[in-house]
């Protein structure tokens, strides 16, 4: 493996440990984390560092791996998102669906070192969120 590599190879592992401890065995009764969890450690973090990318383009070749390593967190905590006795039912699995599959979009752009589609991924991220949140998300009234 590469140095570069390496360098960034330990927290996707760690995101990957996560998940499946996410996925749990199925049962909530043994289920050590929730879509809260998932949100803050996952989504949050990964789908700021890929919106990053309007602020602020990778400058180097660790850069895009690191950002290629969000993207892989994002899409595998939307799988995480419809592990049973997470998923409330077939409308947040499609939400959270829609989010790993613009995670893999944002994957393949950084692949082909293109800043425009990282940006539209975003845009589909975006999507897929909001349109969660609008049912999901509680609101304060």
């Amino acid at each position: 493996m590469r140095r570069a590599c390496r360098r960034h190879a330990a927290p996707a592992l760690g995101a990957v440990a996560l998940v499946c401890a996410l996925a749990g065995s199925g049962q909530d009764s043994e289920r050590r984390f929730g879509v809260t969890d998932v949100m803050d450690a996952m989504v949050v973090p990964a789908s700021d560092a890929l919106f990053g990318v309007g602020r602020a383009e990778p400058e180097s070749e660790q850069a895009w791996i690191a950002l290629r390593h969000q993207a892989v967190i994002l899409g595998e905590a939307g799988h995480a998102l419809t592990a049973p006795g997470r998923s409330p039912g077939a409308d947040w699995d499609a939400w959270s669906i829609a989010m790993s599959e613009a995670a893999a979009g944002a994957a393949a752009a950084i692949d082909a070192r293109d800043v425009d589609g990282v940006l539209f991924a975003g845009g589909d991220i975006t999507e897929s969120c909001t349109g969660c949140h609008r049912v999901y998300l509680p609101v304060a009234r």
